[in-house]
């Protein structure tokens, strides 16, 4: 069993570094191949982007988000990310059959259906599934090839990267906050506007699936540093009752 975190930003791996993370996810190649290099100690796995070109060269070690991925997974070191919507044991054992190394269950899975899941799979494949949950993060609600930012400010230029060094929201008619970023893809990414936010679960989670992932997405190094030594006091059990605030 292990806790590791998805990152999207260099600050983000700060928080990280020397804390005893299994491994430390990285979404966008250029990132990827600097932190790489730079932090040599580190376990530090290439992250596909929801959306990307698989005929590229495919790193050995990766987390793939869409069935694409899959062709790749007998001859290298494959993870599969929770938006392949995994909610059955049948097909956590069609996705091992073809290689892949663990799996990420669907962020949308009840506490009853997982229990069933893995029950099931013990029962027909006699032995545990290699799976990871995400308990952390802002998810994914949308994915725009149109881009809002761009639009607004009048900018025309592709890969303009506006979006990171600004923060931007998209308000709905109610006043809620959906929190924007684009890949470096320029896919445009719409969040959901409160967090994922299992902490209070986490001991519960960790006995039953073991492998547990907090993914960062607009958090700056102070509130990644926040988020992941609590997770991690509860992980390691130091301080069962520290919670944070879902909002």
């Amino acid at each position: 069993s292990a806790l590791r975190v998805l990152i999207r930003k260099e600050e983000q791996i700060l928080p990280l570094l020397n804390k005893g993370i299994e491994e430390i996810y990285v979404k966008g190649r250029r990132l990827f191949e600097r932190l790489k290099s730079k932090y040599p100690d580190e376990k530090i796995v290439y992250a596909f982007n929801r959306i990307e070109d698989y005929s590229k060269d495919v790193i050995n070690q990766s987390l793939i988000s869409e069935n694409g991925g899959l062709i790749f997974a007998k001859d290298k070191n494959i993870y599969s990310d929770v938006y392949l919507n995994i909610t059955n044991s049948r097909a956590l054992a069609f996705l091992s059959s073809l290689g892949v190394k663990r799996t990420g269950i669907s962020l949308e899975i009840s506490k009853s259906s997982l229990e069933l899941m893995i029950e099931n799979y013990k029962k027909n494949y006699y032995t545990n599934p290699t799976i990871e949950m995400v308990v952390y993060g802002h998810v994914d609600l949308m994915l725009s090839k149109y881009c809002p930012i761009a639009k607004v400010n009048g900018n025309k230029q592709k890969h303009c990267m506006e979006c990171h060094l600004n923060k931007y929201e998209l308000e709905d008619r109610l006043g809620v906050k959906f929190p924007l970023e684009g890949d470096d893809n320029c896919i445009m990414h719409i969040y959901n506007s409160r967090r994922l936010h299992l902490l209070e679960y986490l001991k519960e989670i960790k006995g039953l699936v073991g492998n547990v992932r907090l993914d960062f997405t607009i958090e700056s190094k102070e509130e990644a540093e926040q988020i992941v030594d609590a997770y991690l006091s509860v992980y390691n059990e130091e301080y069962e009752s520290l919670i944070l605030d879902n909002v």
